[in-house]
């Protein structure tokens, strides 16, 4: 993504804009199993949590 999408998109705050530049630069910097990987061991220690103050639903976009 780049930065001049990222500023003619009017719908989005400044926070999400910089949210979205921070995911972008990420993602083409990991390969996609890399990726995969840390998504699912995230998901898994969040389940893991399930049933206390820490757990946070997960919600797809």
């Amino acid at each position: 993504m780049k930065i001049k999408e990222l500023t003619n998109n009017a719908l989005w705050n400044e926070e999400d804009k910089k949210k979205a530049l921070i995911a972008s630069r990420y993602l083409n910097s990991v390969g996609k199993g890399e990726n995969a990987l840390e998504l699912a061991y995230t998901l898994e220690e969040n389940l893991n949590k399930k049933g206390s103050a820490d757990y946070q639903d997960f919600i797809v976009p």
